[in-house]
């Protein structure tokens, strides 16, 4: 289906009713939805419990022995290569591995919930999906953060060069600061809002099968009009994970044993992960409908 096909018996959605839907798809395509969470996300859950693991009887040694900087450098230098393994490590995760599990979940609730399919197609062909957009993926995410780096960074070059200037125009220390305040705040509002402007990009990659330079101007066009019900939707979704996760984590503080409770960490991310991933996919769907409906209008009227 062409990117600008509209299905018929689709309407937009208010936050509430997006939210009514990911409960139902998540409980309807439970099992599904942990066989891929599973097969793609637990691998890298087990592996990064370990390294945490690994990571605080490295911290308590390095404390044991903070009176002694030789023998704290040489701690470090040993553990330098596991460091750095740990680290590219998490950079595999943020490019390839939820990656593929979210291309997966989108894929599936696209063809359930755009495509009008009957049944949602296997989870295997799914992740054949994903995987075959893996590269263009990889490519626009990589692209999408070296722009928030050189956003961010341009930010804080010139709000300290300012600061820096009013400092030696001899104003007062008050003055300063009032106008640091101000700049990092628009700072922060032009960072949040280029963040939700690409925030599609990777979807549109997985989707729409368009080029690298078009799943930006896709997401742009998603995202125009809908900044704010985005960001509100995006905080009510962390919200109900953040209770979620902090019910689990109060009750997983009472076990004692690092191991256990590192198992029980992960499977309850196994299960808390899909939802989240749920919740962005059926944003993205109710985004493209609201671009491609032609009685738009209409339907917003009858909300």
């Amino acid at each position: 289906m062409g990117i600008h096909e509209q299905p018929g018996n689709l309407r937009p959605q208010t936050v509430g009713g997006l939210i009514d839907t990911t409960f139902r798809l998540y409980r309807r395509h439970f099992l599904s939805l942990m066989l891929l969470t599973i097969c793609i996300y637990l691998p890298y859950l087990i592996v990064e419990s370990l390294f945490n693991i690994h990571t605080q009887t490295f911290v308590s040694g390095l404390l044991q022995n903070v009176q002694n900087p030789a023998v704290v450098q040489q701690k470090v230098i040993a553990q330098l290569p596991t460091l750095i393994a740990g680290f590219v490590f998490t950079l595999l995760s943020a490019f390839v591995v939820i990656p593929l599990l979210y291309g997966s979940v989108l894929h599936i609730v696209v063809s359930l919930q755009y495509d009008r399919q009957e049944r949602p197609c296997g989870n295997w062909a799914a992740f054949l999906h994903a995987w075959r957009r893996l590269p263009a993926v990889l490519g626009t995410n990589v692209l999408r953060w070296i722009i928030y780096f050189v956003a961010f960074a341009v930010s804080a070059a010139i709000i300290i060069a300012v600061g820096a200037l009013f400092g030696g125009m001899g104003l007062t220390s008050a003055a300063v600061t009032v106008a640091v305040m101000i700049l990092s705040l628009t700072a922060a509002v032009f960072l949040i809002w280029l963040a939700v402007k690409f925030a599609f990009v990777p979807s549109a990659t997985l989707e729409e099968k368009v080029s690298f330079g078009a799943s930006f101007r896709r997401s742009f066009e998603l995202t125009r009009g809908n900044m704010w019900r985005i960001i509100g939707y995006y905080i009510v979704v962390k919200l109900l994970i953040f209770v979620v996760s902090l019910g689990f984590g109060l009750l997983l503080s009472l076990v004692k044993a690092v191991v256990l409770q590192s198992i029980l960490t992960d499977l309850v991310a196994v299960v808390v992960t899909p939802f989240s991933i749920l919740a962005m996919a059926i944003l993205y769907l109710d985004l493209r409908i609201r671009t491609e409906a032609p009685d738009l209008a209409a339907w917003l009227r009858d909300e």
